[in-house]
This record gives structure tokens, sequence and C-alpha cells, in this order.
């Protein structure tokens, strides 16, 4: 995935723009290591940096919780963190394991 270009994906009925940055600030100004989200703007930062296979993880972790949010899954953040960890690396390795399965889900989805 090239990191020098934003990108949109749709959750729910919503927009959110993926784009990767050589530092980080979240909402509040704060500074944050690898990644950081905006659901109410709509949009998911990612350190630029990151093995092939943490960007995957991170972008799939943060769909997840933006998933939640559109969702109106209300969990408090440490067992919606739990969860979604949980959630991410099983897909992982769903995916990871079973590539040519996933792929049929794919053509099934169309």
């Amino acid at each position: 995935m090239r990191t020098d270009r934003k990108v949109t994906i749709k959750i729910g009925c919503r927009d959110y723009t993926v784009s990767f940055h050589d530092t980080l600030k979240g909402s509040q100004g704060e500074v944050c290591k690898e990644f950081t989200h905006d659901y109410d703007k709509g949009w998911i930062k990612i350190k630029k940096g990151m093995s092939p296979q943490e960007k995957g993880n991170t972008i799939l972790h943060e769909v997840l919780h933006a998933i939640f949010t559109e969702r109106g899954l209300m969990y408090s953040t440490k067992e919606e963190e739990k969860i979604v960890m949980t959630m991410t690396n099983g897909f992982i390795d769903f995916i990871r394991d079973n590539p040519r399965y996933f792929k049929r889900i794919l053509k099934l989805l169309k």
C-alpha cells in the first residue's frame, strides 16, 4: 500500500480518509506514536515506516473501531480495545491462513 496519498474508505454510511504521516497529532493536538483516529471528522492517520504486516493490522484495527462507532456499540475504552484487538488478530489470521477462501467470500459479496 502506498503511503504517499490519502485513501477514502466507506464504513457504514460515512467516508473515512486513511492517510500516512511522518509525525502524528491526534484530534486534541496530542503527539501519537503509531496511529490516531477521529470518527467525528472521519479520518484515520497512520505513521509511515511500519512494515506491511503492521500497516495491514493497524488499518483493520482502526476500521473495526469505526464499525463499532458506526453501529452504536458502546463499551468502555478498555473493553472495546480488548474486543477489537482480538477480532483484528483473529481476522488477520483467518485471511492469512485461508487466502483462497477469503477471495471466494469476496466474490460472493459482489
